[in-house]
């Protein structure tokens, strides 16, 4: 519509959102319908209405991780990291034992973080990382790759060993130590046993 009537284009959103506001009214919207309205506001102008809007959403679809993301970025953008910390916490509640899910919101925190308060969260004691999760461990290990081969092989040695065995771990490990500058035959040699241990020498 805007396309065709390009003079119009205020008043075809006007009237968009005033469709959005009797769908919600009605408990018509679906997820994809708020993260649309959302996408129409500018949380410098909207930031009350925004906050609201997400609030009502997650009372819709309390699991959806594609609102725990929305949430968790308007919150980084109208109230600052201790309130992101908050729904990024919220939202890995919510989402529960879904991998996919809490590696996206992990995903988008770090993105969002300075890289000491990232690996803080990932690696502190009071991190709220799961470590049975595999994508997690996998994206710990990315994360670790960043500051040196020597906190990479710590992470490593602390997954490598611990159910469900995982063959991108190792992948990953023998990728970071194959990329040394002085590589050591020792480390991808562990590496590769292990591996053989654990999936046999016909499936890898």
């Amino acid at each position: 519509l805007a396309e065709v009537f390009p003079n119009s284009i205020v008043r075809i959103v006007k009237n968009i959102i005033k469709l959005l506001e009797f769908g919600k009214k009605e408990d018509l919207l679906e997820v994809k319908h708020y993260k649309f309205w959302l996408e129409l506001q500018d949380p410098e102008t909207h930031k009350k209405g925004m906050v609201e809007l997400v609030k009502h959403s997650l009372t819709q679809y309390p699991t959806s991780v594609d609102l725990w993301i929305e949430q968790l970025v308007l919150s980084l953008k109208t109230a600052g990291p201790k309130a992101a910390a908050s729904s990024f916490s919220r939202g890995l509640t919510a989402v529960g034992a879904n991998s996919n899910d809490s590696c996206r919101l992990w995903q988008v925190m770090l993105s969002a973080s300075s890289p000491e308060i990232g690996w803080q969260l990932l690696s502190g004691p009071d991190s709220p990382l799961d470590s049975n999760n595999p994508q997690l461990r996998l994206l710990h290990m990315e994360q670790a790759g960043y500051r040196g081969i020597a906190i990479a092989r710590e992470v490593y040695v602390g997954y490598k060993d611990l159910p469900p065995f995982n063959k991108d771990l190792h992948y990953k490990m023998l990728e970071m130590e194959r990329e040394e500058e002085v590589v050591s035959i020792s480390h991808q040699r562990q590496v590769l046993t292990l591996l053989c241990d654990q999936f046999g020498s016909q499936d890898i």
